[in-house]
């Protein structure tokens, strides 16, 4: 259940983000092993100049970013994964977006499955559940 938050500074058609959509969540689904039918993905487009590397606007400077924020639970993906995404995800932003500026980041956060969930129900539960514990109260 990642949920995947884009900002950029470039210019996508409304076809190049739907295309941006299903490249994440295809990508996410083959390399993080995640369900691509509970992968959500938000795209931000943010004017250049309301952003700055080096305390100069990206405008100023005339180049383009991206930052790429993946929220998974923690402990399901392994090292070797988790990097194999990060240089994937930098070339489809590279792809969709044109050359991006160096500081273009892909974060992947791993949140502890008590700490969040879907459908109103915490990923420990639904851990649990599936291995068949009941919930106790601590």
């Amino acid at each position: 259940m990642p949920y995947l938050t884009v900002r950029h500074t470039g210019n996508l058609t409304d076809e190049a983000r739907d295309a941006l959509f299903h490249e994440l969540t295809a990508l996410t689904a083959r390399v993080l092993r995640k369900q691509d039918s509970l992968t959500a993905v938000s795209i931000e487009s943010i004017p250049r100049s309301h952003w700055a590397v080096g305390g100069r606007s990206l405008a100023e400077q005339g180049q383009h970013t991206a930052y790429l924020d993946i929220k998974v639970t923690a402990g399901t993906n392994t090292v070797d994964e988790k990097a194999s995404f990060v240089a994937q995800a930098h070339a489809l932003l590279t792809h969709a977006l044109g050359p991006l500026h160096l500081a273009s980041y892909v974060v992947i956060s791993e949140v502890p499955a008590q700490d969040w969930g879907y459908g109103g129900r915490t990923q420990a539960a639904r851990r649990q559940d599936s291995q068949g514990v009941a919930l106790t109260a601590a």
